[in-house]
């Protein structure tokens, strides 16, 4: 299976796109720690394995770490939340809902705009 295929099945997790990222990050953690990288570090890091992985190895953890925090007894419920998808806050976007504070936004802008002379005539 590929990476896209797996990201989309949504199998095991709706946000199966962080186990990913956590399963990338814990076979690369001894690099990491050892280089006592930063978080700017850390990005230039994995953006420079983009094609020096292997995607098989990196699924498997992935389905290794999800499937033990699904069944581990004391996950914390935050954790279990964002699991199951019923964290909104870690959610991808529905982009059939409208986004109430995108709407906001959008407002404040048209405002801004029209504050400045260039809104609508």
């Amino acid at each position: 299976m590929t990476l896209w295929e797996t990201l989309w099945s949504q199998r095991l997790s709706p946000n199966y796109h962080l186990i990913i990222c956590l399963a990338i990050l814990d076979k690369h953690r001894h690099v990491i720690m050892e280089n006592e990288f930063g978080f700017t570090d850390i990005l230039k890091y994995i953006n420079d394995l983009a094609y020096c992985m292997d995607i098989q190895e990196v699924l498997i953890r992935a389905e290794q770490i999800c499937l033990q925090l699904l069944v581990y007894p004391d996950t914390p419920e935050e954790v279990k939340a964002i699991l199951t998808g019923k964290n909104e806050a870690m959610m991808t976007p529905n982009v059939e809902r409208t986004d109430p504070f995108l709407m906001a936004h959008n407002r404040h802008v048209v405002q801004l705009l029209e504050g400045c002379g260039l809104g609508k005539d």
